[in-house]
């Protein structure tokens, strides 16, 4: 959630100067991730379609009014123009790779890097890759 936030966030508004930014296994549209986990789940595409209204409706009412279809990084990331490291684990099972493989595709900088590694979600990076993340910085 915290690298696609990266993408969603009013640049504008940021007292600090962003030199770069580092992106670990985003998600380009919540609505297709939360369908990609309930199909995971057994979860019929109907009985998603017939359940998503009442969950977007929930969160709406406790977040003050938070719309989760417009969580889509990936209609803002060609406006983004920072020199971006994309990276994805391979073994990733919450995040499927075509999310980063499109914003990365779709990302609107010239200075863009993608990083594919060993490990799942929530795993540590491999070492190789960490170093390319403070090379990148």
């Amino acid at each position: 959630m915290g690298a696609s936030t990266i993408l969603l966030m009013n640049y504008a508004d940021c007292p600090l100067p962003v030199a770069c930014i580092v992106l670990d296994s985003p998600f380009a549209c919540f609505t297709e991730l939360a369908e990609g986990l309930g199909s995971q789940m057994g979860i019929p595409k109907e009985m998603f379609n017939a359940l998503f209204p009442m969950i977007e409706q929930q969160i709406k009412m406790v977040t003050g009014g938070m719309e989760i279809r417009s969580l889509r990084p990936i209609d803002k990331v060609g406006s983004l123009t920072f020199p971006a490291l994309f990276i994805h684990g391979v073994d990733d099972t919450l995040i499927p790779m075509d999310h980063t493989e499109r914003l990365y595709a779709a990302y609107g900088g010239s200075v863009k890097e993608v990083n594919y590694c060993e490990g799942d979600h929530n795993g540590m990076r491999p070492y190789d890759t960490l170093d390319l993340m403070f090379a990148f910085i």
